[in-house]
């Protein structure tokens, strides 16, 4: 994530939030970019293909359109905070997972509730927003990602910048320098899934986004993320998300 690129940013709101134990939250995406800091307790969630385990001081980052799905791990309850607001120039590498090392992301997401709750009492000024938005978003971009990795972050980057094209694993393992064989087993051993799986995921939640954040039809959207028909991608966003058309079109609206 480049925090400069970010643009038109519109803050919608930031707040603490309490989530019962044994709470499941069925796959679902939103129209705006969410992000949740964990302050208490242990947070489970799938996205992209991936499990992950967010813990005290861990950050979960979704962009808008990203289908996800999380549970409320053990016995306890979880407490975070969450920040939601709208802003273009995003690459889809996202989500991301990170880790608050010494508290100022928590510090800057209070800042924003302090000034949401106080505008929402007694009005105030909008624009004192998008500074402290920017300053959330540099202080994001310096915290090390718990899943990153070079080479995977390379093919991710080439397969989003060719979305049209057809791939083959020898394609990919000319872009990570590699011997097919070994990219194979490299790049499987590091997301948990092949080469040839991670492109279609990306296809997937790619077109999940479009659906959320425009009123295209699917049959346009198929062969702008290289898969052949809108039959095709209703079939995989159901099998590989878990959510419907319908469902995320209902966002849109």
């Amino acid at each position: 994530m480049n925090s400069n690129a970010i643009k038109n940013m519109t803050f919608w709101s930031a707040f603490p939030s309490y989530v019962e134990c044994h709470r499941h939250y069925v796959p679902h995406a939103h129209a705006w970019h969410e992000l949740v800091l964990i302050q208490q307790g242990q947070y489970r969630s799938h996205v992209g293909g991936k499990h992950f385990i967010a813990g005290p001081g861990d950050i979960l980052f979704y962009t808008s359109g990203t289908v996800h799905e999380e549970w409320v791990e053990g016995d306890r309850p979880v407490l975070t905070w969450v920040c939601l607001f709208e802003g273009e120039g995003f690459s889809h590498d996202e989500p991301i997972f990170r880790h608050d090392v010494e508290g100022r992301l928590q510090e800057t997401i209070a800042k924003l509730n302090s000034f949401w709750m106080e505008d929402y009492v007694n009005g105030g000024n909008p624009n004192r927003y998008t500074p402290v938005l920017h300053s959330l978003l540099e202080q994001l971009d310096q915290l090390p990602a718990k899943d990153s990795n070079a080479m995977v972050a390379k093919v991710r980057t080439f397969v989003r910048n060719h979305m049209t094209e057809p791939f083959s694993v020898a394609n990919l393992a000319d872009v990570a320098a590699l011997s097919v064989s070994h990219f194979v087993r490299q790049y499987r051993d590091i997301t948990g899934r092949t080469p040839m799986e991670d492109v279609r995921y990306i296809r997937v939640q790619e077109a999940s986004r479009l659906i959320v954040n425009t009123h295209l039809p699917l049959h346009e959207i198929a062969p702008m993320v290289g898969i052949s028909d809108a039959y095709h991608l209703s079939k995989l966003l159901k099998s590989l998300l878990g959510v419907t058309v319908k469902d995320l079109r209902n966002l849109h609206s």
